[in-house]
């Protein structure tokens, strides 16, 4: 969840999923929407699809980079969950970049996720992304792609989630998707 400064961060979104998840829960009702209708962003993103098929999240999708993207890129991330059984919406904390965070330059953020960069940076230079601002103009798309996890490490969170990511550049707006699903 994914091209340029914006669209890796919601590849990494999509990835971050995964956190959530253990073997034999799903995600359904996945759903990307621009925040806007009528808004013609510089960075879209287009059919987004991810999955759990045992071990892996498989993601797929692609994105549109209408200019050069220079830093920086600042990306704010809100994620809410609806918890069903208890009739409650809580937002996710930022917890080691995993949440709702704000980074004031995500061109920079493949330096600070240190071992993690490499795995990262490797997935996304895969699919041609470059792992650092500039981010040239163009058309990325990501293939069928398994990202494996380890479902032992990972607690399950059944529910409602909404997580809106919205990305600016110098105040100027880049992409707002709102990104809803369900698991359980």
């Amino acid at each position: 969840m994914a091209v340029s400064a914006f669209a890796p961060v919601l590849l990494l979104t999509l990835m971050a999923l995964a956190v959530l998840m253990v073997s034999g829960v799903q995600i359904k009702n996945l759903q990307v929407d621009p925040c806007e209708l009528n808004v013609d962003y510089p960075v879209t993103v287009h059919n987004i699809v991810a999955k759990f098929i045992g071990n892996k999240l498989v993601v797929a999708g692609g994105a549109t980079v209408a200019r050069d993207l220079e830093a920086p890129v600042t990306m704010s991330i809100l994620m809410r969950l609806s918890l069903m059984a208890f009739r409650k919406v809580i937002t996710v904390p930022c917890t080691n970049n995993f949440g709702s965070c704000t980074y004031q330059d995500i061109c920079t953020l493949p330096e600070k996720l240190g071992e993690k960069s490499a795995m990262v940076c490797g997935l996304l230079e895969r699919f041609g992304f470059p792992c650092k601002c500039p981010i040239p103009k163009g058309s990325y798309d990501v293939s069928r792609t398994e990202i494996p996890f380890d479902a032992s490490l990972i607690s399950s969170f059944s529910g409602s989630y909404g997580v809106q990511v919205n990305a600016t550049h110098n105040g100027q707006p880049l992409g707002c998707y709102q990104i809803t699903f369900s698991m359980g």
